[in-house]
């Protein structure tokens, strides 16, 4: 069965790779151009986080104002982009969390509803950037950290569950799905940490592009559950979806760091982003028939600290 799936993933690889590359210039194309877009996206103009460190001012701050002299206002803001990546988010989730709300355990709506409040975080803060309302936005920014302390730990909650369903119905996907939710949970929490740093700095391209980083990261698990309802035939179970939302992800992290780089300005969290992805690609399977990481899934679905698993 491994080595049918992996068959089929061979074959349906360059499928999605050419339909992440289509996602990624649908989302960023635009009279401007992707180098551009990506570009406005992240050396945007905030006037309400008043001043910025002197390397931003004269770096990125000052080339977005040079292309927004021939950009409509609305393209200069990355808000736009948040809200799109929360609605493939909310495509991708709405079978089996939105749709399916009355049936689910505590557990899955803390999470569900904890993980859409902080993909709609970048959206209200953004408001409050065009209002100049720079108190209130600080104030949000500090008190969003429970709301991300909230993610983390359901997040944890809902792996425990999962990893306990191995215990009695054993398939490799889960046990591929505990290591890459783990450190998806631990990658978030640094970009989130690096983040509110980079916003103590006024270092606000840094800021923006760590935020970015935080919203893609659920969009992983949200294509996984898209391209199976979308494309049933090419991604039959969640063993082929993991690989290609993979590759989607891949696709689209890479993208953004081409843009950066023909506009010479490649800053660190996409390029870890992508190696993140990467490196997951490569040892998911790997490590997921480890005896020692299967272990550490039984070890896991019984920790006390969660409560009951189910």
């Amino acid at each position: 069965m491994l080595e049918s799936s992996a068959k089929r993933r061979m074959a349906a690889g360059p499928v999605f790779l050419a339909w992440a590359s289509i996602m990624h210039c649908a989302l960023l194309a635009g009279p401007c151009g992707t180098a551009q877009r990506i570009r406005v996206l992240f050396d945007i103009d905030c006037p309400g986080l008043g001043a910025v460190s002197p390397r931003v001012a004269t770096g990125e701050i000052a080339n977005a104002m040079t292309v927004g002299r021939t950009i409509p206002r609305a393209a200069r803001e990355p808000w736009p982009y948040f809200g799109l990546a929360f609605l493939l988010a909310a495509a991708g989730f709405y079978p089996s969390f939105f749709a399916a709300i009355p049936t689910l355990s505590p557990a899955h709506l803390i999470h569900g509803f904890a993980a859409t409040a902080w993909m709609l975080l970048p959206l209200a803060q953004g408001l409050l950037i065009r209002l100049r309302a720079r108190p209130l936005h600080r104030a949000v920014g500090w008190a969003s950290i429970g709301l991300a302390a909230l993610v983390i730990l359901s997040g944890l909650k809902i792996i425990q569950i999962m990893a306990f369903k191995n215990l009695t119905d054993f398939h490799l996907r889960r046990v591929k799905f505990v290591l890459l939710d783990l450190t998806g949970l631990l990658l978030f929490g640094l970009f989130l940490a690096f983040a509110l740093a980079a916003a103590r700095r006024r270092d606000i391209g840094l800021h923006v592009r760590l935020l970015a980083a935080t919203a893609l990261i659920p969009l992983e698990a949200a294509l996984e559950r898209l391209l199976s309802n979308l494309f049933p035939t090419l991604v039959p179970d969640f063993a082929v979806a993991l690989y290609a939302a993979l590759l989607s992800m891949e696709a689209i992290v890479a993208g953004v760091i081409v843009a950066e780089w023909r506009l010479g300005r490649v800053r660190w969290p996409m390029p870890f982003l992508l190696g993140y992805y990467v490196i997951m690609h490569i040892v998911a399977t790997p490590v997921a028939l480890t005896p020692q990481f299967q272990a550490f899934c039984v070890w896991y679905a019984h920790l006390p600290v969660f409560g009951t698993p189910l």
